[in-house]
């Protein structure tokens, strides 16, 4: 009998634990279907859009060249003997303003894109022979809100930020989140969109929102123990179970003793 209670209790004690690290574990799957070396096919170009703020780098060999299009009004002007970076805002219609090349409608182009369409206008127009541009957005940021440990934007320097190092860099997940239904804000071709991922499942490494694209917003839900804790009735409920608990202990120690 005694050895019935000890067992009974531990295996509540273990199953407890299971259950509750099971909702905490990122990517889960089986063994069998873990997969290495997978092909990834649902990486995507960022796509220009309304406000983003762009880059331009325009290189050539002749320095002499770039001259007219340097433009030291715009915000993130930078020059050198070669070459000549300029920040450009793209306008609520798409466009921006190149000194001399005039108005190019860029949203809806990744930036490798844009930069061929730049070269093209280059070469066309007789202003640079063999120009050499690249193009980047400078504002490309994402917004973390909810059960994390430092909600707010993240400044993404390259072209690609995923869904885990956003969450990652923001803190972590509170155990408070939840891990199921995290929910993506995102804006395409002028629609507001709300899509939801599983942080549990490894399936979320082939979802089409697992890689951000500029402007998103994630937003982690609290699960239902923030009510537990606010709820003075379920508080003392809690508190009355680990009261008992701890008198089953005594109570099967002293009868293990005996």
């Amino acid at each position: 009998m005694k050895r019935l209670v000890i067992m009974t209790l531990w295996a509540m004690l273990l199953l407890s634990s299971c259950t509750s690290s099971k909702k905490l574990v990122y990517l889960q799957e089986k063994k069998k279907d873990l997969v290495t070396n997978k092909t990834i096919t649902n990486a995507v170009e960022l796509k220009i859009q309304n406000d983003d703020l762009l880059y331009i780098t325009i290189s050539s060999k002749d320095a002499e060249l770039i001259d007219p299009f340097k433009n030291s009004i715009l915000i993130g002007s930078t020059s050198t003997t070669t070459s000549v970076a300029t920040g450009f805002l793209v306008n609520n219609k798409g466009y921006i303003n190149i000194p001399s090349l005039g108005q190019i409608k860029v949203t809806g182009l990744t930036c490798s894109e844009a930069a061929n369409q730049i070269e093209e206008l280059l070469i066309k127009g007789n202003y640079i022979k063999d120009p050499v541009v690249a193009v980047r957005i400078g504002n490309f940021k994402v917004t973390v809100l909810g059960e994390v440990g430092s909600p707010g934007e993240i400044d993404v320097l390259g072209n690609r930020i995923t869904i885990l190092e956003a969450i990652s860099r923001s803190g972590d997940l509170k155990p408070t989140a939840k891990r199921k239904n995290i929910k993506i804000l995102r804006e395409v071709d002028g629609k507001r969109n709300i899509y939801k991922v599983d942080l549990t499942s490894a399936n979320l490494l082939d979802s089409p929102y697992y890689y951000l694209t500029q402007n998103d917003i994630i937003y982690v839900e609290p699960n239902k123990s923030i009510g537990a804790k606010s709820s003075p009735w379920l508080t003392g409920l809690s508190i009355g179970g680990t009261v008992l608990s701890l008198v089953i202990s005594i109570i099967t120690l002293i009868a293990v003793t005996k």
